[in-house]
């Protein structure tokens, strides 16, 4: 059973009257969207995703968590390992968009990224990343050979000097973006002009 209110208007659908729903309903209505463009239930849970967790960071936090039998922390610990190494060397592409990040997620990631070998795509736009997890990830995304693209920006033609004119418009980068933007324009020789025109960046980013 699901027990709920009346909607406060047509536009959006709060909760439905206490009665018996098949998953089917429950699903359909966890996927509508609010007329401001908000996901529904089921994708807000989805996106509750934090970054990955390198094996020291695991255990790191595993040590403050109790196991029901405390000889099963070091199977679990090993587990994780094999489990995190052997799946971030394999990625090629990681989106996490609009998750609410702030500076640690974006320490968290960085400390991550080391490990995927052949990630050549990675999207963190529409987060709060700032401060020392911000440069801590450009720093860590312009260290990976593998990265083509990172928040819209085409990193390997910027590293292979490939632009004489440069327009990133409306792409929304970020701050993070602009960092890593910075760490590829001295090796662009041959570029004269970038336009960044649409991206909301405020004057201490761009500075």
């Amino acid at each position: 059973a699901l027990s709920g209110f009346k909607p406060r208007n047509e536009e959006r659908i709060i909760k439905f009257e206490g009665v018996a729903r098949a998953p089917e309903d429950l699903a359909e209505q966890g996927t509508y969207f609010h007329h401001t463009g908000m996901p529904g239930v089921i994708a807000e849970l989805k996106d509750q995703r934090l970054p990955p967790l390198v094996p020291e960071e695991f255990a790191a936090r595993a040590e403050s968590k109790a196991l029901t039998n405390g000889k099963d922390k070091q199977v679990l610990l090993d587990l994780q390992r094999t489990v995190s190494t052997t799946v971030l060397a394999g990625v090629q592409e990681m989106s996490f968009v609009r998750l609410g990040w702030g500076g640690d997620d974006g320490a968290l990631l960085a400390k991550a990224l080391p490990l995927c070998h052949t990630l050549r795509i990675l999207d963190v736009r529409y987060n709060n990343i700032s401060g020392d997890g911000a440069a801590q990830l450009a720093a860590a995304v312009l260290a990976m050979p593998s990265i083509e693209s990172f928040n819209n920006i085409p990193v390997k033609e910027m590293r292979a000097d490939s632009f004489i004119t440069l327009g990133l418009t409306h792409k929304n980068f970020g701050g993070v973006g602009c960092l890593v933007l910075a760490g590829l324009l001295p090796v662009m020789a041959s570029l004269t002009s970038v336009s960044l025109l649409g991206n909301n960046l405020g004057p201490e980013t761009v500075s």
